[in-house]
């Protein structure tokens, strides 16, 4: 038998609270380890994120036909098989949470089976996946006495349709200290799990070249030129692509910070999907703030849209709808990405970071899946935004409006000019010269990306205008602080912010001199600033934080820089997407980066 998902009942690296992430329980109950203790009378449910089972995503995308429970501990258990699913329409939104009032989940009780469990494994239960409905497959075990759990895991007699062996590609830089955790962690798991030590390996490819960690029988150290995560991750896949001995990859962040038992359910879904084109993609959940989605999975139609986000993993529903496939994404991100290297016809494309992923998911046409319990922790986008992810941000989406998506010149220009204005009238004219310095490196073609793989010229530029985008730091919060909870105003206020271009052309003595509180993000929320005179940007209201002032003369020549770009643009917008549409290939191909490694052969 195949083991294809094992209960997580708790963790002790990643400081994930216990309660609603792992299981449910009801009575006495503690975890050590991998054990889960029940008191007399006890209860405990896997309808949770990390332990219900997509039964609905192992129906459409394997050909999965039988599941059986087996367990392993001592005490006389009740074992209720069930399914849960949510009774709305599978809609095609993009953040269930906001659309609309969410019903109950509905229960459907398959079987219940009373076990005595004596310390040798017992199947609980078998069952024809293909006559299964609902949405989730889940447990809920009552304990009869004092019991232990050891092991319960789901393991089928399907075969699978291919044995994957998955080169777990790591790039760093300067975190050595998350890195060195990461890798003990699955260090751990390796020596833990005889599916990953047989099925796995480790290549840290270290772009700052001071990674401190050794080789070991899990581990290859790569040392690297720091060509960004584009140059990182295509070292990495190069060395599994010339190494017959892999067949997929895993992309992950140097902090690697998800559980190894996501590593294990992707191997075993990779192991029997029908297509391999199908990638996994791991859900980002928010570093602050564990039980809440980021985005699982993305969709990038000239603008990246992220799907789920901020439901709330704690809530049973919402598990349940964050498994919802109405929405379809396009790419994934490499905090977690999982794929065949077999189906790669397009490495990324040189951008140092962002935007490489989104482009390398789209020209594979890679099949992009999120499953339950396969997650992985990190900082917000927003969070980290500045001068040098506003050019980052530019140049990725420009470029690839041009070549991979084709869109139209209206729509480039738009882009272009999105980019600009929420910089502008954000009062972060740092980042504003940052998107125009983005579009200037983007007229001068595609060789500029090939020649600048490593940033040199341009990361003290950016470092500099990062420090522009605000005029003072503060260390504690202005007393007299604006703070506004208004998403959208009313039409004669919006017809003023319009005719005023958002408070540009107010006078002096008309803007309020108190400054308005924003949260750090892409952009200011436009209604809220509205008629200040400066925002002050910080993530709580009585922290330390930095003040953007409104300054007209910088933004007029800020506008006027960027008028000759745009009109540059338009000018040679048919020339740009011919020379980027036949460049991109080339750029983004195995034969480009080997020839910059040095690994021609």
């Amino acid at each position: 038998m195949n083991v294809i998902h094992r209960l997580i009942s708790s963790d002790d690296q990643l400081n994930i609270p216990q309660g609603g992430f792992f299981t449910r329980v009801s009575g006495s109950a503690r975890t050590s380890g991998r054990e889960l203790s029940l008191g007399a009378g006890a209860s405990v449910s896997t309808l949770t994120y990390y332990n219900a089972f997509s039964i609905s995503k192992w129906r459409r995308h394997t050909d999965l036909s039988d599941l059986s429970l087996r367990l392993l501990g001592e005490g006389k258990i009740m074992v209720d098989v069930l399914t849960a699913t949510v009774p709305l329409p599978e809609t095609p939104l993009l953040d269930l949470e906001r659309a609309f009032a969410i019903p109950a989940t509905e229960e459907t009780l398959l079987t219940s089976i009373t076990l005595d469990l004596k310390g040798t494994e017992q199947i609980a239960c078998e069952l024809d996946v293909r006559e299964l409905s609902g949405e989730m497959l889940f447990f809920r075990i009552t304990a009869g006495s004092e019991v232990t759990l050891t092991d319960l895991v789901l393991v089928t007699d399907t075969e699978p349709m291919r044995e994957p062996k998955l080169g777990i590609v790591i790039t760093h830089f300067n975190r050595q200290e998350a890195l060195a955790k990461a890798t003990e962690r699955l260090e751990t798991a390796f020596a833990q799990s005889e599916q990953l030590a047989t099925s796995a390996k480790v290549f840290v490819v270290d772009n700052s070249d001071n990674c401190g960690l050794d080789n070991s029988a899990h581990r290859t150290i790569i040392p690297n030129e720091n060509y960004g995560g584009a140059g990182g991750f295509s070292r990495g896949l190069l060395e599994l692509v010339e190494n017959d001995s892999y067949t997929h990859a895993l992309f992950m962040d140097d902090d690697a910070s998800c559980h190894p038992e996501s590593i294990a359910r992707t191997l075993s879904f990779l192991s029997y999907t029908k297509s391999p084109k199908l990638a996994v993609a791991g859900t980002l959940l928010q570093e602050e703030d564990h039980s809440t989605v980021y985005e699982s999975g993305a969709y990038f139609d000239g603008i990246c849209h992220r799907i789920h986000k901020n439901l709330n993993i704690i809530n049973s529903t919402q598990v349940i709808l964050n498994e919802r496939e109405g929405f379809k994404p396009n790419y994934g991100g490499w905090w977690f990405f999982a794929f065949d290297i077999r189906e790669i016809s397009h490495f990324p494309f040189p951008f140092f970071v962002r935007g490489d992923d989104v482009a390398f998911s789209i020209t594979n046409h890679l099949q992009v899946v999120c499953l339950n319990g396969v997650a992985a922790f990190g900082e917000t986008f927003e969070s980290k935004h500045s001068a040098m992810t506003a050019y980052l941000d530019t140049r990725a989406h420009i470029v690839q409006q041009l070549a991979v998506l084709g869109h139209s010149r209206y729509a480039v220009l738009r882009g272009c000019l999105r980019f600009f204005v929420i910089s502008l009238f954000s009062y972060r004219y740092g980042s504003a010269a940052a998107v125009c310095l983005a579009l200037e490196d983007l007229l001068a073609g595609p060789d500029f990306f090939a020649n600048n793989l490593s940033m040199s010229a341009r990361l003290p530029v950016l470092k500099e205008l990062s420090r522009g985008d605000y005029s003072v730091k503060l260390e504690e919060s202005p007393r007299n602080m604006a703070i506004y909870t208004f998403e959208t105003d009313r039409l004669p206020r919006k017809l003023l912010r319009l005719a005023t271009m958002n408070g540009f052309l107010l006078p002096d003595f008309l803007l309020r001199k108190n400054p308005v509180f924003q949260k750090p993000g892409f952009k200011a929320r436009f209604s809220q600033v509205f008629g200040h005179q400066s925002i002050y940007y910080s993530d709580s209201t009585a922290s330390s934080g930095e003040l953007a002032v409104i300054d007209r003369k910088r933004m007029l020549g800020l506008a006027f820089r960027f008028g000759k770009i745009f009109a540059a643009i338009l000018w040679n917008f048919v020339t740009l997407t011919k020379i980027y549409k036949e460049e991109f290939g080339a750029l983004a191909s195995k034969k480009f980066w080997a020839s910059v490694y040095g690994l021609n052969r």
